[in-house]
């Protein structure tokens, strides 16, 4: 098992939603850009219990990922109890998809801890 996951992310430039009629599928979609920063910088570390260090603002949105995370999960496939600590984030509310890049990123450390390291970013969403 891995003593320590560092995760880093960039962030999405949202131009906008679009919305159409297709015969099938989704109505609606959206158009962005990856970019290299801002993004989202954080370690996971195994201990006896989850803990989260982060920005004040942040803390919940965390603790909601990992209880959402574990609660998904098979048991078998379970990440151990970790200590999640954010060192850089995305501002929120600029478009630049500060949510779910912290999500995504909460997600791959414990995928990683948990030696699932292949799922996607669509698995893991």
């Amino acid at each position: 098992m891995r003593s320590r996951v560092t995760i880093q992310t960039g962030s999405r430039l949202h131009f906008g939603l679009l919305a159409h009629r297709p015969q099938t599928g989704r109505h609606f979609g959206g158009a962005g850009l990856m970019i290299d920063a801002p993004g989202v910088k954080l370690t996971a570390t195994p201990q006896t219990q989850d803990e989260v260090i982060a920005p004040p603002l942040l803390i919940s949105r965390v603790k909601k990922v990992l209880a959402r995370y574990r609660e998904t999960i098979p048991t078998n496939q379970q990440p151990p109890p970790c200590r999640v600590e954010v060192h850089e984030d995305i501002p929120s509310h600029q478009g630049l998809g500060s949510g779910t890049q912290l999500a995504l990123a909460v997600g791959k450390a414990l995928a990683v801890l948990a030696k699932e390291r292949d799922l996607s970013a669509i698995d893991l969403a």
